[in-house]
């Protein structure tokens, strides 16, 4: 009996020593915060560093939908912002943003936001801030001049922006009635869009099929058009 009782102790012995603590389990399970998954999307603004300007004020909604957009100001130069409409992808650990001339700008995750890495293998000043920081909100409403193709066909009116690939519908304002002329008097089918340069902003409309909104392009101003047949690589400052 004393035997049979030995091995009862021993065995309940055995049982408790291997078995985790609450503290011990919580720990094992928690995931690292290095392998914490990210979380790319949302709206980021700040200043970035800027060769020959104190600073480049930028605003960027990165969407879900794979398409981001981006609105920066040089300081002391500009006072309508230039805009990009483009596509998004994640390289690794960095968010990639395509723009206009096939440029690619790289952002790492960093605490609170992104942070601006160096552009085609070049180098950032590490003293100058080069962070945007995550806040609410988006870039619907907010004007920009914004580089694009427009085609004019069976009543609709759309612009493909240069950095997009795609194209999205125009609200059509009476200024973007302009472009409609110059495409009518010029050789412009489907597959010769005109190029331009235009004051925009993105917005909510009626959809133009069944219930619901849908994202218009609506355009406040004309700036100009172009003498190129496909969106060329920007000759304004790179964003």
């Amino acid at each position: 009996m004393r035997i049979i009782y030995s091995v009862f102790l021993l065995s309940l012995l055995v049982a408790c020593s291997d078995a985790p603590t609450q503290e011990g389990a919580d720990h094992d399970s928690a995931m690292p915060e290095a392998l914490m998954p990210v979380t790319w999307t949302g709206y980021f603004e700040g200043t970035l560093p800027c060769a020959d300007c104190p600073g480049i004020r930028m605003a960027l909604w990165v969407r879900d939908d794979s398409t981001y957009v981006k609105q920066a100001v040089y300081m002391d130069r500009d006072s309508l912002p230039f805009g990009t409409i483009g596509r998004w992808h994640v390289q690794g650990d960095r968010l990639v943003l395509r723009d206009d001339a096939g440029s690619e700008q790289g952002f790492a995750s960093t605490e609170g936001g992104l942070k601006a890495l160096p552009v085609n293998g070049g180098s950032m000043d590490a003293s100058a801030p080069n962070v945007l920081k995550q806040g609410t909100g988006t870039l619907l409403d907010r004007h920009m001049r914004l580089f694009g193709e427009y085609r004019y066909a069976n009543e609709s009116h759309s612009l493909m922006p240069c950095a997009l690939g795609t194209s999205i519908p125009l609200g059509m304002q009476q200024a973007g009635l302009e472009m409609a002329m110059w495409y009518s008097e010029g050789d412009h089918s489907s597959a010769k869009p005109l190029l331009v340069e235009i004051q925009a902003h993105l917005g909510l409309g009626p959809a133009m099929e069944g219930d619901g909104q849908e994202e218009y392009l609506f355009v406040d101003k004309v700036l100009r058009k172009l003498d190129s047949a496909a969106c060329p690589a920007r000759a304004t400052s790179p964003l």
